[in-house]
């Protein structure tokens, strides 16, 4: 009969309870990450999906700027995106449709008699996402979260 390790317990014990303040540790470490991972798809064209977004009419690169409009910051174990500009109104699929005024925005009455290509070309139509839409995260992010994650945990004292 082997008699148990009781340091060993000790320190895998002393190891879990670090892992009470590794949301709050790590957070900002997230937040960078993701902001990296906005910019790298923003350059690479496409979604927080991965998918590839629409071309522009011209066929050149769109929103080349846009990872400037984000901003990424943690909240203690939050992390918090938002879009703001011109790039928010892509991210929303509003900008093309957008004749200013006070009319702006507003849809006639009868717009629920019309079909959706009316509807697309009244607000504008192509979304682009730059953040992940409300709520989600997608695929790549949580990839980008768990790494970070990782690292901190791997830092953590043994």
């Amino acid at each position: 009969m082997t008699t148990p390790d009781f340091a060993a317990i000790d320190r895998m014990l002393a190891r879990l309870r670090g892992l009470k303040g590794l949301a709050k540790d790590s957070a900002p470490a997230i937040a960078r990450a993701c902001k990296e991972e906005i910019g790298s798809n923003v350059q690479a064209q496409q979604d927080p999906y991965h998918r590839p977004w629409r071309p522009g009419q011209d066929g050149h690169p769109i929103l080349t700027g846009a990872s400037k409009a984000v901003t990424v910051e943690a909240h203690g174990t939050v992390v918090q995106m938002a879009v703001e500009g011109v790039e928010a109104l892509h991210h929303k699929g509003t900008a093309r449709g957008y004749k200013g005024g006070a009319e702006a925005g507003r849809m006639p009455v009868d717009a629920s008699k019309r079909g959706s290509r009316w509807k697309r070309k009244w607000f504008g139509g192509f979304r682009r996402n730059i953040i992940p839409p409300g709520g989600t995260i997608p695929g790549p992010m949580r990839t980008v979260i768990a790494v970070e994650l990782s690292k901190k945990f791997k830092g953590m004292k043994k």
